[in-house]
Protein backbone atom coordinates (compact mmCIF):
# COMPACT_ATOMS: atom_id res chain seq x y z
CA UNK A 1 0.00 0.00 0.00
CA UNK A 2 1.43 3.67 -0.68
CA UNK A 3 2.58 5.37 2.15
CA UNK A 4 -0.15 8.29 1.41
CA UNK A 5 -3.12 6.03 0.70
CA UNK A 6 -6.37 7.48 1.67
CA UNK A 7 -4.98 10.97 3.03
CA UNK A 8 -7.54 13.37 1.56
CA UNK A 9 -10.07 11.39 2.05
CA UNK A 10 -13.25 12.66 3.69
CA UNK A 11 -15.97 10.28 5.34
CA UNK A 12 -18.77 10.15 7.40
CA UNK A 13 -20.26 7.57 9.57
CA UNK A 14 -24.07 7.47 10.88
CA UNK A 15 -24.63 5.67 13.91
CA UNK A 16 -28.48 5.01 15.10
CA UNK A 17 -28.41 3.21 18.82
CA UNK A 18 -31.04 1.21 20.11
CA UNK A 19 -29.70 -0.82 23.16
CA UNK A 20 -31.94 -4.19 23.95
CA UNK A 21 -33.22 -3.26 27.50
CA UNK A 22 -34.38 0.14 26.34
CA UNK A 23 -31.64 2.21 27.99
CA UNK A 24 -30.24 5.08 26.47
CA UNK A 25 -26.30 4.99 26.06
CA UNK A 26 -25.99 7.62 23.34
CA UNK A 27 -24.31 9.32 25.47
CA UNK A 28 -21.27 7.05 26.37
CA UNK A 29 -21.00 6.02 23.13
CA UNK A 30 -20.31 9.88 22.03
CA UNK A 31 -17.64 10.11 25.32
CA UNK A 32 -16.12 6.96 24.38
CA UNK A 33 -15.79 8.48 20.54
CA UNK A 34 -14.49 11.63 21.62
CA UNK A 35 -12.03 9.93 23.78
CA UNK A 36 -10.51 8.56 20.81
CA UNK A 37 -10.11 11.55 19.50
CA UNK A 38 -13.27 11.83 17.11
CA UNK A 39 -15.04 14.41 16.06
CA UNK A 40 -19.13 14.07 16.77
CA UNK A 41 -21.90 16.06 16.00
CA UNK A 42 -25.27 15.64 17.28
CA UNK A 43 -28.07 16.10 14.20
CA UNK A 44 -31.60 16.79 14.86
CA UNK A 45 -32.94 15.00 11.48
CA UNK A 46 -36.45 16.97 11.63
CA UNK A 47 -34.34 20.37 11.39
CA UNK A 48 -32.49 19.68 8.74
CA UNK A 49 -35.71 18.24 6.88
CA UNK A 50 -36.98 22.20 7.65
CA UNK A 51 -33.77 23.66 6.38
CA UNK A 52 -33.41 21.39 3.05
CA UNK A 53 -37.51 22.23 2.19
CA UNK A 54 -36.90 26.05 3.06
CA UNK A 55 -33.73 25.91 0.89
CA UNK A 56 -35.86 24.62 -1.89
CA UNK A 57 -38.69 27.01 -1.70
CA UNK A 58 -39.19 28.96 -5.22
CA UNK A 59 -38.82 32.73 -4.95
CA UNK A 60 -41.26 34.85 -7.18
CA UNK A 61 -40.02 38.10 -7.89
CA UNK A 62 -42.76 40.60 -9.06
Amino acid sequence: MAPKAGRGLHFGVVVTLKEMNGVNRIDDFIKLCMVRGWLVNEIDVQNQIDIYNKAEEEIVFE
